[in-house]
């Protein structure tokens, strides 16, 4: 019952900030930030604050977090204040979220602060490269590419997998990133390769790439 009170006074706070600042003589200190401006669908969010009453952490007092956004409600939580009066509250963002600016409000019941972020389109970006577009059995396949997000993205783990023609398992491997955002791998077709066109997968935490080569079977009919 305390919970549901204390979330229902975001709105009403909203409405008469004022009054109730008037009314009751400022103590309290309420600081509230998101650890992005601009998130992706899918990402986590965090917000966080310090509560400080007379200059001092307000220690175990309820925190109520409402977030909305462009078309009403989202996320509602209520937390409590640690020794050092510190917060924090982490949520998922749904793949169908909507895209556009969300509004953060909080509050302890006497104060409320209101901060603002964006969410876009998951903006981070997977190139894969090949080098060939064709290759014969006993051949050396290198596959590379890059992972960024405006940069490229250091020490992600990447994982890259290879399937034949008859969508049989051909190469499976886990590495990640250098500091450039760069990785490759590199494996030998065996002799005994199918031929038809072979499908890359490459994925990184949050997305995917596809991409294909061709392999024709080669036999080698030199006598030993």
């Amino acid at each position: 019952m305390k919970k549901a009170l204390l979330l229902l006074l975001i709105p009403l706070i909203l409405i008469s900030t004022q009054l109730i600042l008037a009314i009751q003589p400022y103590s309290y200190s309420l600081e509230v930030n998101t650890d992005h401006s601009v998130y992706a669908l899918g990402s986590s969010v965090k917000i966080s604050g310090t509560l400080l009453s007379n200059g001092e952490p307000d220690i175990s007092q309820d925190i109520g977090i409402q977030i909305t956004t462009p078309v009403g409600m989202y996320h509602v939580n209520q937390i409590k204040t640690d020794a050092n009066g510190y917060f924090e509250d982490i949520f998922q963002l749904n793949e169908n979220s909507l895209e556009g600016f969300y509004t953060v409000y909080v509050t302890n019941g006497n104060q409320i602060r209101e901060v603002t972020f964006e969410v876009v389109k998951n903006t981070k970006t997977l190139t894969i490269n090949v080098n060939k577009e064709s290759f014969n059995s006993n051949e050396l396949v290198a596959i590379g590419g890059t992972l960024y997000d405006s940069e490229p993205i250091a020490n992600e783990p990447i994982a890259i997998q290879v399937i034949n023609s008859n969508y049989g398992p051909v190469f499976l491997d886990q590495i990640s990133t250098n500091e450039n955002g760069n990785y490759v791998v590199y494996f030998t077709l065996p002799p005994t390769s199918l031929s038809g066109q072979y499908r890359i997968f490459v994925a990184a935490k949050g997305i995917y790439s596809i991409d294909y080569f061709e392999v024709n079977h080669f036999h080698d009919n030199t006598l030993f």
